[in-house]
């Protein structure tokens, strides 16, 4: 039975005219995530499971690096095949996990050893792009003695 009357006009007609799903219309990518130029960054440079969550990783923060994952540190883990990064850090507010893949690609990583590295913002927004982090160096600048 049709909830028109012949002529489209009914309120249930106009109703389910104005409901119908709307067009998906996909949004440009983000711009890339450029962290704080005072922020640390430190890499994992062994893979970890990837099953694990944020309490997971921040215990694993805790046990190997010896460290504390609620001190704005951003801490990156990467998976067995190196076509997935975790960044796990405290915003001030709650821990925050942000997850990465490439597609078709894999991200470029220190050779697989225990430890931890670090990395510059710069070089970490070069790996989450995934480019080669290693060609991205900060140039340094002689601290200025006097105003003008």
């Amino acid at each position: 039975m049709s909830c028109c009357l012949g002529n489209g006009s009914s309120p249930a007609c106009n109703w389910r005219r104005s409901h119908q799903p709307q067009a998906f219309t996909p949004r440009p990518p983000p711009d890339a995530y450029v962290p704080p130029t005072n922020v640390r960054v430190l890499i994992a440079t062994k893979p970890v499971d990837f099953r694990k969550g944020a309490m997971g990783l921040a215990a694993i923060v805790e046990a190997e690096f010896k460290a504390d994952p609620f001190s704005g540190v951003i801490y990156v883990f990467r998976s067995k095949r190196a076509d997935r990064i975790k960044l796990l850090f405290w915003d001030g507010t709650g821990i925050c996990l942000l997850i990465k893949r490439l597609e078709g690609s894999q991200f470029r990583w220190p050779k697989i050893e225990d430890g931890v590295m670090r990395l510059s913002p710069a070089q970490l927004s070069a790996l989450l792009e995934g480019l080669d982090w290693t060609r991205v160096h900060a140039q340094r600048v002689q601290r200025p003695t006097a105003t003008l």
